[in-house]
């Protein structure tokens, strides 16, 4: 049976060349669908590898926007902290330094004082009553500043004293008066009131001898 259709086929041409001209153009159309096979794969992992790289690039930008974001937040809390400290620190510092300034003017001033006040106690047993005078002055306004009440009015007194003494008014020369008056104001007129009123006699009478 096969040989009689092969003899068939054999023997028809037209039958022949239309059987070949279909499988030339199924091998051609099996390399064109095969081509754009090959074509559409390409584009897909080109697409595929376009996606996957927007992908892992927008998430490294995020990432990275993210790591700036959180480094410079720490940053700025870092610092806030630190400053909230150096304030803290710095406010214990000076309080404790206005303390101890404080603390040793008042020494200071108490030294002051007491040498000022020996001063016109020497002055005094020199018979040079002009600069007793000045030395009791500054007493007294050393004293008044630690509001050592006591002493201030010892010195006000002494100094009183020693300008009574003074026979000449050319004794008490302009610095001596200038510093007298410069003190003097500074004395607190309530507290000493008394004290005060009479210096001020005192010197008034002196000027006038």
């Amino acid at each position: 049976m096969l040989a009689i259709v092969n003899s068939t086929i054999s023997k028809t041409p037209d039958l022949q060349k239309a059987t070949d001209n279909f499988q030339i153009a199924q091998s051609y159309f099996s390399d064109i669908l095969n081509s754009q096979l090959i074509i559409f794969s390409l584009i897909v992992t080109v697409v595929v590898a376009i996606i996957v790289g927007l992908y892992f690039f927008f998430n490294k930008q995020v990432s990275k926007e993210q790591i700036k974001k959180e480094v410079k937040d720490g940053v700025k809390e870092i610092r806030e902290e630190i400053r909230k400290e150096f304030e803290e620190k710095n406010e214990q510092i000076k309080n404790k330094f206005v303390t101890e300034i404080s603390r040793h003017d008042y020494d200071i001033m108490i030294l002051r004082g007491e040498i000022s006040r020996q001063m016109g106690q020497f002055w005094d047993s020199q018979k040079t009553y002009s600069t007793a005078f000045i030395w009791w002055i500054r007493a007294a306004d050393n004293f008044a500043r630690t509001k050592d009440e006591k002493m201030t009015r010892i010195a006000l007194n002494s100094a009183k004293d020693a300008i009574e003494k003074i026979q000449y008014a050319s004794e008490i020369n302009y610095d001596i008066l200038g510093e007298y008056q410069r003190l003097f104001s500074e004395i607190d007129d309530g507290i000493y009131k008394i004290e005060k009123d009479s210096l001020d006699k005192a010197i008034k009478n002196a000027l006038n001898k």
